[in-house]
């Protein structure tokens, strides 16, 4: 079987799931997957429907912007980079955070399952702390860098010269420059390399989970007028305190290994203060397609 069957599977066992508990004298619950063992991958999945059912109705938070992001969205330059801080602070003014804070101590930090929306409804994030567990954050999910020199890679002089590198794994997307409706989708350059596959085949069912996840909230990212997707940002390593700061909104998430954030990039600034020990970020990033 593929990992796209098992992505298909278990997202419709997940969404079947989660309606049977809802409605279940209309809908009942579906059979388990055949290959879903009912230790280790079924522990892993049935964490995951709680998640998403404490996600989904949660209430402890202010949980909504006092803004549409669809006028947020109607601020932005097609080539929007973060880095004019004029324009930043314009954006931070007329769109401000759920809670401002006027200490960085004072900023609240959330630790629980939960889900954050605009005024209209529109889900701007999903939080999953500690979702993915221990046992399948292994040795193998630590894949090779065949790109030397990247434009992404960053040298930290603070901490004895160390390069943090981006590990780029696609089977297809546009090469740098090249993102029109007739550009062709290439392999990256990392994904040719041979000792990846190993690693690729240990994370198949992660990413089985969080394409399950997806396909769930997947229908509430569509805004009038704009295409966009979320970014699924799954940190894995060994260290604590993690935290996940996003000045638009004004509180940062406990960002500890094994956490899956769901976030529309493009709207929520966002960034992960330092930690003392491993730390990688599998990122599945949503990206606006030229030519829809």
């Amino acid at each position: 079987m593929t990992p796209s069957q098992h992505s298909q599977d278990l997202a419709h066992y997940i969404k079947g799931r989660l309606l049977s508990s809802r409605m279940p004298l209309i809908h009942a619950q579906p059979a388990r997957p055949t290959w879903l063992l009912p230790s280790g991958p079924q522990v892993q999945v049935e964490k995951v429907i709680r998640m998403l059912e404490e996600a989904w109705n949660q209430s402890s938070f202010p949980d909504e912007t006092d803004w549409d992001v669809r006028d947020y969205v109607a601020e932005l330059s097609p080539r929007q980079s973060g880095s004019n801080g004029d324009l930043e602070n314009r954006l931070l003014t007329r769109f401000p955070p759920i809670y401002q804070s006027t200490s960085l101590v004072d900023i609240p930090c959330l630790d629980k399952p939960c889900h954050i929306t605009d005024k209209a409804g529109h889900i701007l994030l999903w939080y999953f702390p500690k979702l993915i567990s221990e046992d399948l954050q292994t040795e193998n999910l630590r894949p090779k860098k065949k790109s030397n020199g990247s434009w992404w890679d960053q040298i930290h002089p603070d901490h004895g010269g160390k390069t943090t590198s981006i590990v780029g794994l696609s089977p297809g997307w546009f090469s740098q420059g090249r993102k029109g409706p007739a550009d062709p989708l290439r392999p990256s350059s990392d994904i040719q390399q041979a000792s990846n596959l190993i690693y690729l085949e240990t994370l198949s069912f992660i990413n089985a989970v969080i394409s399950a996840i997806y396909s769930i909230i997947q229908p509430d990212l569509y805004v009038k007028g704009y295409r966009e997707s979320f970014d699924m940002l799954l940190t894995i390593g060994r260290y604590d305190q993690g935290r996940f700061y996003m000045p638009g909104l004004g509180f940062s998430l406990l960002y500890d290994p094994g956490t899956l954030v769901g976030l529309a990039g493009n709207v929520l600034p966002h960034g992960v203060c330092p930690v003392v020990g491993e730390h990688a970020c599998l990122a599945e990033l949503g990206e606006e397609i030229p030519g829809f």
